[in-house]
């Protein structure tokens, strides 16, 4: 996991946590937070879905999901971003990846 004042980053094998996200990000300062949730779909390249299983190191995915999110902080007004995603093997419509970002205005 990584965690600074900014941004919260973690690879997990358990359910996503939104509410953890939620407070993360949330600030009285801010009048915006945009909400990703990822999934599992039926197809993907033209080909069917039925399951789709995720493997990682999540040391070496945390610290590449941070630099993202250091060179979104840069090129927008972002307050907070927060991503979680999940390893393991995953079902059909199960969310997968999660990423919540706070801003002051909506713009």
């Amino acid at each position: 996991m990584i965690e600074d004042q900014k941004k919260y980053i973690e690879i997990i094998a358990k359910e996503l946590n939104y509410q953890k996200l939620y407070n993360f990000v949330s600030s009285s300062s801010c009048g915006a937070i945009d909400i990703f949730i990822g999934t599992v779909r039926c197809h993907a390249e033209g080909q069917s879905v039925k399951a789709i299983e995720y493997h990682g190191y999540p040391e070496m995915a945390e610290k590449e999901l941070a630099l993202i999110c250091e060179n979104a902080m840069k090129k927008w007004p972002v307050y907070r971003v927060a991503v979680q995603h999940r390893l393991g093997l995953f079902q059909l419509k199960e969310s997968i990846v999660i990423i919540m970002v706070s801003s002051a205005h909506r713009a």
